[in-house]
């Protein structure tokens, strides 16, 4: 279903992630903690929509790889200052 489905399933992954920072006071929840789940909801759904067989494709490790670099600048930068 996942493989078939995977726009719908990462617009509602996004969704319930975007209502939980919402509402983070509400729930008493950390919003680290629901933008990690939402972020790796969305890298799984988006793997399997590539490639359906348990692995991800060199395609998806490139985009992955990129990601990380600029989240981990931007750490870094953030810790430095």
């Amino acid at each position: 279903w996942l493989h078939d489905n995977a726009q719908i399933a990462m617009i509602a992954i996004f969704i319930a992630g975007y209502v939980g920072i919402i509402f983070e006071e509400v729930f008493e929840l950390n919003k680290a903690g629901i933008a990690l789940l939402m972020s790796t909801g969305l890298w799984v759904t988006y793997a399997d929509f590539y490639q359906s067989s348990g692995v991800a494709s060199e395609g998806v490790l490139e985009q992955l790889k990129e990601q990380l670099a600029e989240v981990s600048d931007i750490c870094f930068f953030l810790l430095a200052t």
